[in-house]
């Protein structure tokens, strides 16, 4: 073999050496890596459960919304789950938090009062005189269960104004 082809020759050995060791140190993978991210890690094992529903549901609720359907009893649950990691340190857990309460605190009971101020117009477009307080009262009071974080958001003043639009006062 010639001093150039011996050359070569140890140049692709090495180059196949490096490539199949890859990144990966002493026989380490990136699990082992403490530079790798990880994801959030829960002192508590009801952080840890409250984060992992939150993550699987809130597709889902935006996906019933999304269809014009009411999650209803899931957000309230959901809501709570939400709550209890709002303080949690890693920005996965804050950011599926926050979405949460905006999904289930303001998208989610608005849509319910969309719903009862459109019975309440559909009723009055067959009827002028049709009653329409108890799909007003169910309006109003589902407007209150708006998250005290949208309180002032615009929202539910848009709907509270719909609201005395369609009800009066």
């Amino acid at each position: 073999m010639t001093t150039v082809s011996q050359l070569w020759l140890t140049c692709l050995i090495g180059l196949a050496l490096s490539l199949s060791t890859g990144c990966k140190k002493d026989g380490a993978d990136e699990a082992d890596d403490p530079a790798a991210d990880q994801g959030p890690s829960f002192d508590d094992v009801g952080d840890e459960m409250a984060y992992e529903r939150c993550k699987e549901e809130l597709p889902q609720i935006k996906e019933q919304l999304e269809k014009g359907e009411l999650p209803g009893a899931t957000c309230a649950g959901m809501l709570s789950y939400a709550e209890r990691i709002a303080g949690h340190d890693h920005a996965d857990v804050q950011a599926i938090s926050k979405q949460m309460v905006e999904v289930c605190g303001l998208d989610s009971p608005l849509a319910e009062v969309q719903k009862e101020v459109d019975e309440a117009k559909s009723k009055r477009e067959g009827d002028e005189g049709a009653i329409i307080a108890g799909d007003c009262s169910m309006a109003r009071s589902r407007l209150d269960t708006v998250h005290e974080t949208f309180s002032n958001h615009e929202r539910v003043k848009a709907m509270a104004a719909t609201i005395t639009g369609v009800c009066g006062e």
